[in-house]
């Protein structure tokens, strides 16, 4: 995906948040984890359950 290379990050480096079902979908099959967002506490949750790098 082209964001990961603009960030110069690896995918699997990459967590990508987005209101779209359609997006995460394909930032995962692009080897990001992907969240779909729908209400804050659950991205509080997602964000919370990220390893510390």
């Amino acid at each position: 995906m082209w964001i990961s290379r603009r960030v110069g990050a690896a995918p699997d480096r990459c967590f990508f948040i987005d209101g779209t079902a359609a997006n995460v979908t394909a930032a995962r099959d692009a080897g990001m984890t992907g969240f779909h967002y729908r209400q804050l506490d659950e991205l509080r949750a997602a964000l919370a359950q990220l390893p510390n790098q």
